[in-house]
């Protein structure tokens, strides 16, 4: 079971990690800089870039066998990875998370969807906005993103009071995700905050669909306050 193979893990992906460790690279052609965290290392993301023990390297090698001798592909194992990390980040286990992720790393450095949650935890439990931004950017660059990655990004710069920044974003999350009204409210506010009221109030007036009443209350504010017809 995977369940089984990925709760015990990790140290880094011998013929991945040795020759990238230095550099700070996620996958080939994509860097970002190595930011150190107040955490053990399987909690930060990429294990925070570090050389790896001749122990380490072979605990890696194992975990990967594991995978395959479990009859799982490693887009697999890493898929199911990334699963159990999205339930801990809603949880608010992001220690957790963090571990899985590492794991999900090992199998597919590539898949945009582990440093995009890198990315959450970093802001969420870290409070780093700028490796956040960072981890956001490059995710984009990797392989399948989610369509919540710019929804995501865009919010983490609302919450760094760069309203401005996030415009584009939320405009692509909309795009992407039609049918969330998430992304929508959040257009409509980083609007306001920029000093456009019509525009802010045209953008409230499309809050509609997924997830509408977690953004409801802020929304029937920000009518009152933008004076909204």
């Amino acid at each position: 079971m995977l369940i089984r193979f990925l709760v015990n893990c990790c140290a880094v992906f011998p013929f991945v990690l040795a020759s990238w460790a230095q550099a700070g690279e996620i996958a080939r052609g994509v860097t970002v800089a190595a930011v150190e965290l107040n955490a053990p290392l399987n909690e930060q993301p990429f294990f925070g870039f570090k050389p790896k023990s001749q122990q380490q390297l072979a605990a890696d090698q194992e975990f990967v066998r594991s995978v395959a001798s479990a009859g799982a592909t490693p887009e697999a194992g890493a898929a199911h990875a990334v699963q159990v990390a999205w339930k801990a980040i809603g949880a608010g286990r992001f220690d957790e998370a963090a571990r899985r992720l590492n794991q999900a790393w090992l199998l597919q450095p590539d898949k945009s969807s582990v440093t995009h949650l890198f990315a959450i935890v970093v802001q969420e439990r870290f409070k780093n906005t700028p490796y956040a931004l960072k981890l956001f950017e490059a995710a984009a660059q990797l392989r399948d993103p989610n369509p919540t990655l710019p929804a995501d990004h865009a919010r983490v710069y609302l919450q760094s009071r760069q309203p401005q920044a996030a415009i584009p974003l939320l405009e692509r999350a909309i795009q992407a995700t039609p049918d969330w009204a998430v992304p929508k409210a959040n257009l409509a506010m980083a609007f306001f905050e920029i000093g456009q009221r019509e525009k802010a109030c045209q953008a409230m007036s499309q809050v509609r669909g997924r997830g509408i009443e977690s953004v409801q209350s802020d929304m029937t504010q920000l009518k009152a306050v933008a004076k909204c017809p």
